[in-house]
């Protein structure tokens, strides 16, 4: 069985998972680079959503443009029983891809 990493964790997981259980990204195949060139990942906050489900749906378009993607939820009792599904999140993407992220989320909202 092939093995598949996180972008921003570098965490090796077994290919039957697609996303990063952590860091919530899409795996990939090849594993992050190391070495000297290497440097720790920074993210932002470039969107707040009221649900998750949005979040998902403009994580998804980025995702699309290959620009990595976390989603962050908010608020009280979001890592206690029950759903994330109704509270606000956040979208979170490598400093690096800030400003672009930030161009394709608001063409797409137009687009809407």
């Amino acid at each position: 069985m092939n093995a598949v990493y996180c972008p921003f964790c570098r965490t090796e997981y077994q290919s039957t998972l697609t996303h990063c259980p952590n860091c919530r990204v899409r795996l990939v195949d090849v594993p992050p680079a190391a070495g000297a060139r290497f440097q720790p990942v920074e993210e932002v906050a470039i969107a707040r959503f009221s649900a998750r489900l949005e979040a998902e749906m403009c994580g998804q378009v980025l995702e699309e443009a290959g620009i990595p993607v976390v989603l962050v939820p908010l608020g009280p009792g979001v890592a206690g029983f029950g759903t994330s599904l109704w509270v606000p999140h956040e979208l979170r993407v490598r400093a690096d891809d800030a400003q672009r992220a930030r161009a394709i989320l608001a063409e797409f909202r137009k687009e809407k």
